[in-house]
């Protein structure tokens, strides 16, 4: 039965997965349009429009483009942007992912978080089991109980994001810092995250539907 459950858990991964990647297609599409139209509403002609996974420009509902276009003064020129819908948001060229001058609030901000994000992570993934509060729409409200791979996906997730914000403080710190190499290690750690919460929601997906009950604390 277990490896029967594997197999379906699987399959549902794979499903929603591709799925999600014909839905990101499309979109990248739609957005790479948007930005050929908005250089020629400003009479710019484009050359190459490259599509950028994970650009740290782009906020989360965010499409990153890099764009290659001739400018009013018929040069070639290489500028940033992202893409919501049919908005076109270009980068400053001055903006950059780690700032090496960030002020001292921002600093203590990314610490506090990371210490709470790595408390978190560390903790579940030492105890096993994330209890929430009870639900106010059920009728009979019990705690929800979250144990397995769905807390462990989403207790790593938290490491990770924690490891990236913690190398940004260091960045600031290491005064002949190689910014590729921090650049490098900041953005893989994050992107990791996102991964692993994303995967984390699918298995409670998942598994919810197989059985509920499973994921509610037990009344006494």
């Amino acid at each position: 039965m277990n490896h029967e459950a594997n197999i379906l858990l699987l399959k549902a991964i794979l499903f929603v997965t591709g799925f999600i990647s014909v839905l990101i297609f499309l979109g990248i599409i739609w957005a790479r349009e948007q930005v050929k139209k908005d250089l020629r509403q400003q009479g710019f002609a484009p050359i190459n429009i490259r599509w950028c996974p994970f650009a740290y420009w782009a906020w989360l509902k965010e499409t990153g483009f890099i764009a290659t276009f001739v400018g009013g003064t018929n040069c070639v020129q290489t500028s940033r942007c992202s893409v919501w819908y049919s908005y076109v948001r270009w980068i400053p060229d001055e903006q950059k992912y780690l700032n090496k001058n960030l002020p001292l609030v921002g600093k203590l901000a990314y610490l506090i978080i990371s210490l709470l994000l790595l408390g978190f992570g560390l903790k579940h993934l030492l105890t096993g089991e994330l209890i929430l509060p009870p639900s106010l729409r059920q009728s009979q409200p019990r705690p929800i109980y979250l144990h397995g791979w769905t807390l462990n996906l989403m207790s790593f997730a938290a490491i990770c994001y924690a490891a990236s914000l913690i190398t940004e403080i260091v960045y600031c710190y290491h005064i002949r810092a190689n910014e590729r190499n921090y650049i490098f290690v900041s953005r893989s750690f994050s992107v990791l995250s996102w991964i692993l919460f994303w995967l984390s929601l699918g298995v409670y997906s998942y598994q919810f539907s197989q059985n509920p009950n499973q994921f509610y604390f037990p009344s006494h």
